[in-house]
């Protein structure tokens, strides 16, 4: 068991002290700042959940945007039709 001078708490040996929370934390990895906390042995879970969420909904945008641009493509192919991002062209 050591002792923190800055928390003035008796922390485990492998706890370090995070400047950003002002607390110690054990088997601490580092500060995320998208979640706002220290991430070490108690949150590892909830910050690997986090990634792989971020993840699959970046992949999810991609597909879907994938999908789209090939829809219009397949659209102005089909018909002939000029446009830009998929916005016919009125000609008068």
């Amino acid at each position: 068991v050591a002792y923190c001078r800055h928390c003035k708490h008796s922390v485990q040996l492998d706890s370090k002290h995070c400047w950003d929370c002002n607390k110690c934390v054990a088997n601490f990895d580092h500060h995320c700042p998208w979640l706002n906390t220290c991430i070490g042995t108690r949150n590892y879970g909830p910050f690997y959940v986090a990634i792989w969420g971020l993840l699959v909904m970046l992949g999810l945008i991609l597909a879907v945007a994938a999908f789209l641009l090939e829809q219009i493509l397949n659209t102005e192919a089909g018909h002939g039709i000029q446009s830009d991002y998929g916005f016919a062209k009125w000609h008068l």
